[in-house]
């Protein structure tokens, strides 16, 4: 019998062959090129992918160029240099408040102030307080309402005082203990060779003190021992003390009411001094 050959349009040609065989059976071969076809397919699938890529670097190339073409707004201090920005931008100098730009061809214009003219003058206020007269202060009573009162001299004493330890030493309870060096006297005859040293400190009107005389060479003194104090006393006061140096025997001393000297003597009321005798008396008083 003859040959038939069919040929079936697909994406792969399927060639079929029809041989007589004992003139009863059909044989059919077919033969696809599956290699030819799968190497094609992998290169089309590379070529997209690689066309994918070069349209997204592009995108990114375009956008890139797309925002350096925007116009910033940009400050500093001073005014902006030529390098800076890119046509289109706008600068403000900090500095002095002035705005420059838009920036063209590759340079920026003068700037321009955005500090406006000065404006009118406002309403005059009214005038604030006004003393009556010299040393008088302002002080509220409270509901708007203001009073002038004195400055005494001892208000201005505390005023112009520099700090608080300045002021209590104003005030007479504060600051440093003081110290005097007055001649000693004797009730009767004369001291060869003596002297004495005060120290106090004043809290107001109390007068606190501590006195030492040293009796090098007693000559003929004799009675009493006579110290000045810095102030006069407001009453009579009684004191007592040590003798410090040869026999440590006790002390007895009296402040007269309107004077400042106090009279040391023994304890038995005898006179209390001697050749290298110190005598140490302390106590307080009020003063006038």
């Amino acid at each position: 019998m003859t040959a038939l050959r069919l040929r079936l349009h697909t994406r792969s040609a399927l060639r079929l062959r029809v041989v007589p065989v004992y003139g009863a059976a059909v044989s059919v071969a077919a033969d696809r090129d599956s290699s030819a076809a799968s190497a094609a397919a992998a290169a089309a699938s590379a070529a997209a992918a690689l066309a994918g890529a070069n349209d997204a670097a592009s995108s990114a190339a375009a956008a890139a160029a797309s925002a350096a073409a925007v116009p910033r707004m940009r400050y500093g201090a001073g005014a902006p240099s030529s390098g800076l920005g890119v046509d289109g931008d706008f600068y403000i100098d900090t500095n002095t408040d002035t705005l420059y730009g838009p920036k063209a061809s590759g340079a920026w214009p003068a700037g321009t102030s955005l500090v406006g003219p000065a404006g009118p003058a406002g309403p005059a206020g009214t005038n604030g307080w006004v003393p009556s007269a010299a040393d008088r202060y302002q002080y509220s009573t409270g509901g708007g309402t203001a009073v002038e009162g004195d400055i005494t001299a001892a208000g201005r004493a505390l005023i112009d005082d520099a700090d608080a330890n300045t002021q209590l030493v104003t005030l007479g309870i504060g600051g440093a203990w003081a110290q005097t060096t007055p001649t000693p006297t004797a009730g009767s005859g004369s001291f060869t060779s003596a002297s004495a040293v005060v120290n106090s400190i004043t809290i107001g009107k109390t007068v606190l003190f501590a006195v030492s005389v040293t009796i090098t060479t007693n000559g003929t003194a004799g009675s009493y021992v006579g110290v000045a104090l810095p102030y006069t006393a407001n009453g009579t006061f009684v004191f007592f003390g040590r003798e410090d140096a040869v026999g440590g025997n006790i002390l007895q001393a009296k402040l007269p009411s309107g004077g400042n000297t106090i009279y040391i003597y023994s304890s038995s009321n005898t006179y209390p001094g001697g050749n290298g005798y110190v005598l140490r008396v302390s106590g307080s008083y009020q003063r006038s």
